[in-house]
């Protein structure tokens, strides 16, 4: 039997007061998983904040998978703790799976170096290299990347925050040449702009100049506290996809579109109005050309695992706004339009699928719509409604300390974008007080185009 270990680190301690409640529960999709291949030993090594790995409220792990192996790490343990246990376990491979973590986006570069070490100490990894890691963790590396290589970007300005405001108390500096350098370039970009750090997740601390004068006040305001990437708000309708595999065997999906219903009713503190739908795999998108590219893309990254690209389509031209090499918002949405859970995706690199996810024939329209509020009986009934994959609740704490709830929910395994319009429907009709009926009416607005 072959050992398998797959993990996943983070850097933020676990808060007892943010919770999340999913169903069904992750215990049971690793058990799934460990009985689907039940030739292979897997060991899960994670920490307790792992929260798309472990089933976790309040702070304590309250769900164990019976069927695999849960290695559970200190949350003060770092690269070396985690190396030294997988070595202890001497699996014949180590998966990473890394995962987002709120403020600075730096999950994936620990996981990378791991899977570094380890190839250092014997063992076999699947992870992308540490290089790959770090163009993905810093906006403008990814930027400068992919605009030396050909693919469509945003017209975009870098500024070093300690540059920019070096020489303030330099009493023979006439002028801080690069604060002039970095605005007249700003002056140059087509406006609106956006101004956003580096190494930020869940696009926190991004503002919008609207012209010159709005930037500039900006980047001279104590608002400015580190390095940014400033560039052209691009007009176009919003997308994401995922790109699942590896060096040489990568299945791009085609584009997910997401937009805003824009309704108030449902919390969304991290634009979580947003709506997620797709394939996409009419023409009018240029599907076809837009996975080769991105293939391409993924070649010269040497991406792994499970990878996440926002996107944004101009007329007929596609441009890449951010990749994240990690398991993202779109996740839960791509694998259930694959028909497979997150967790396969990862272990299937090592064990092989016999089911070709390239073909886009193989690919089930899926949707993820938000929704407030919901005891936990009412979410677990809704979470076994047909076509309803997965139903996620977020407990999330406001600055003033009080907390509210939202829930991410995952319909699919649709053969057209009308079954799955009638199935929101039919759960809002059953569920009216917490599914918005604005979701139903923006879905239905969009079906024409589709």
């Amino acid at each position: 039997m072959k050992k398998v270990v797959m993990y996943s680190s983070n850097s933020k301690r676990r808060s007892k007061d943010s919770n999340c409640m999913v169903f069904p529960k992750w215990s049971r999709l690793w058990d799934e998983l460990a009985e689907k291949y039940d030739d292979v030993e897997i060991y899960l090594v994670v920490q307790l904040n792992g929260r798309y790995f472990l089933d976790i409220y309040e702070g304590e792990l309250v769900n164990t998978p019976e069927k695999i192996h849960l290695v559970q790490m200190d949350m003060e343990d770092k690269l070396d703790e985690f190396v030294e246990k997988i070595v202890e376990i001497n699996p014949d491979v180590a998966i990473a799976m890394p995962g987002p973590v709120s403020g600075i986006d730096w999950n994936g570069l620990r996981d990378a170096s791991i899977a570094e070490e380890l190839q250092r100490r014997g063992i076999n990894s699947i992870c992308y290299p540490l290089k790959t890691a770090e163009i993905c963790f810093d906006k403008w590396l990814t930027h400068k990347f992919l605009e030396e290589n050909g693919f469509n970007v945003a017209k975009a300005v870098y500024s070093h925050h300690e540059m920019f405001f070096a020489g303030q108390n330099d009493c023979q500096s006439t002028g801080n040449v690069y604060q002039e350098m970095v605005l007249q370039k700003i002056k140059g970009l087509p406006f609106p702009v956006i101004i956003k750090g580096t190494t930020g997740s869940a696009s926190t601390g991004v503002y919008v100049a609207k012209n010159y004068e709005d930037a500039k006040a900006y980047m001279l305001s104590e608002n400015n506290s580190e390095d940014l990437i400033i560039e052209e708000m691009l007009s176009g309708q919003e997308y994401g996809t995922e790109i699942h595999g590896y060096k040489g065997n990568y299945n791009v999906l085609p584009p997910f579109m997401k937009f805003t219903t824009d309704n108030e009713d449902v919390i969304d503190p991290l634009g979580l109005t947003t709506l997620k739908f797709g394939p996409m795999r009419s023409d009018k998108y240029h599907v076809n050309e837009l996975i080769s590219e991105l293939t391409r893309m993924a070649e010269l990254m040497e991406l792994n695992g499970n990878n996440n690209l926002d996107l944004m389509l101009c007329g007929d031209k596609w441009y890449i706004i951010e990749i994240n090499a990690r398991w993202s918002g779109l996740t839960t949405l791509t694998s259930c339009s694959e028909q497979r859970s997150p967790y396969a995706v990862y272990l299937q690199e090592y064990v092989g699928t016999d089911r070709d996810y390239k073909k886009i024939e193989n690919l089930k329209i899926a949707c993820n719509f938000k929704m407030s509020g919901g005891s936990k009986e009412m979410l677990e009934n809704l979470s076994k409604e047909p076509d309803v994959d997965s139903v996620i609740q977020y407990e999330v704490i406001r600055k003033d300390g009080s907390k509210f709830s939202f829930n991410d929910v995952i319909i699919g395994g649709f053969d057209n974008f009308n079954e799955m319009a009638a199935c929101l429907k039919d759960l809002q009709t059953k569920y009216p007080k917490e599914i918005s009926a604005d979701v139903v009416e923006a879905i239905n607005d969009k079906l024409p185009e589709l």
